[in-house]
């Protein structure tokens, strides 16, 4: 009899460490659940802040067109302001030489204004490209081609002291819950990555766009003061 007690202790202390694991599972897989979603979250606004950044840098490549253009103006005003009282005469020897100047510098211009643009459409790609691969993965890692490991019938056999139904569809979950929880956290190693990359890639744009303010400010202060000086 007491031999008895002692399996039928046994058997319920198994019972309920199995029953503690299948609920241990259970709380990873929503905590993990809520994880992913927040994640997906701050994936997309990481998305929606490069498109932002894209467009500032395609508005302060525009206000460069402008401030060149407005500075060029600011230029031959100052000179007509100046030959109303001073008549100039220019050199009309030099006048193909100074054509040929003016073009290759609109040239040059318009090669940089080009070549900011291409390389803004390329930053906006790689990263549309990175959270659109990253998003392929996931669904790759949740779907079927995920691994399903389990564990051998050997393993199995040595944590139930009597196989029954019960038994075995606790074990089912519990290795099915693992899985998933190997699943869960390799979908949020593949997004931290991807966040981590497109956060990299974010700041060198946003020093990229921070070393063209200042010289644009300055280069929009000396037009203003030259167009004040010719009042």
């Amino acid at each position: 009899d007491d031999e008895d007690e002692e399996v039928g202790a046994l058997k319920s202390q198994i019972r309920n460490v199995k029953q503690d694991t299948l609920e241990s599972t259970r709380n990873a897989l929503r905590k993990l659940a809520e994880t992913e979603d927040s994640a997906a979250t701050s994936m997309n606004m990481l998305q929606e802040q490069s498109g932002q950044i894209a467009n500032v840098g395609r508005n302060l490549d525009l206000s460069k067109a402008y401030s060149d253009r407005a500075a060029t103006q600011a230029n031959e005003l100052k000179q007509l302001n100046r030959s109303i009282f001073i008549p100039v005469v220019k050199n009309p020897f030099n006048r193909s030489k100074r054509e040929q100047r003016e073009l290759e510098a609109l040239q040059r211009d318009q090669a940089e204004h080009m070549e900011e643009r291409d390389r803004i459409r390329q930053y906006e790609y790689e990263s549309n490209a990175r959270m659109e691969e990253a998003r392929r993965n996931n669904s790759r890692l949740g779907g079927q081609e995920a691994p399903r490991r389990g564990r051998t019938e050997s393993d199995r056999n040595r944590y139930q002291f009597e196989a029954d139904s019960e038994d075995d569809q606790i074990e089912d979950e519990i290795d099915n819950n693992l899985d998933l929880i190997g699943g869960a956290a390799a979908r949020l190693k593949n997004m931290a990555i991807t966040m981590n990359q497109e956060i990299t890639s974010q700041n060198g744009q946003l020093d990229r766009l921070n070393s063209q303010v200042d010289p644009l400010t300055q280069r929009l202060a000396q037009t203003t003061h030259k167009l004040n000086k010719t009042r």
